[in-house]
């Protein structure tokens, strides 16, 4: 049985999505700042956030951004061309495609998390 929501509940989720859309009109500005395209900085930031223990894989960035497979595919061969990515295939199981940022990745993912981490200090916690 679902409860009714208050009116506290409804103000608190529409802060968290006014806070949200923010957060992702000054990460795709970030983004164009550092000469990248929003979809590169986010594949950049899943691989550079995810778990020591995660293989970065294809599959494994298509569940954390949301995407199907084929799109991560071709999202990760655009990084690749621009020198963003390193694609290689799994040594235990080639079937996999294993994805690494490239030291030009690194550089330029360096500058951008401090603003955007700062941008969420003001978030409503749920």
């Amino acid at each position: 049985m679902s409860r009714k929501i208050d009116r506290n509940e409804i103000q608190l989720l529409a802060r968290f999505r006014s806070e949200i859309r923010r957060f992702l009109q000054f990460s795709e500005q970030a983004a164009a700042a550092a000469g990248l395209q929003p979809q590169q900085h986010q594949l950049m930031l899943q691989i550079a956030g995810a778990p020591d223990d995660t293989l970065v894989t294809i599959s494994h960035i298509a569940e954390m951004m949301g995407l199907r497979h084929h799109t991560v595919v071709e999202l990760s061969k655009r990084c690749e061309l621009a020198g963003l990515v390193r694609r290689s295939s799994d040594q235990n199981d080639r079937r996999y495609v294993v994805l690494e940022l490239t030291p030009r990745a690194r550089r330029l993912f360096a500058c951008s998390p401090r603003p955007m981490l700062d941008s969420c200090a003001s978030w409503p916690l749920v």
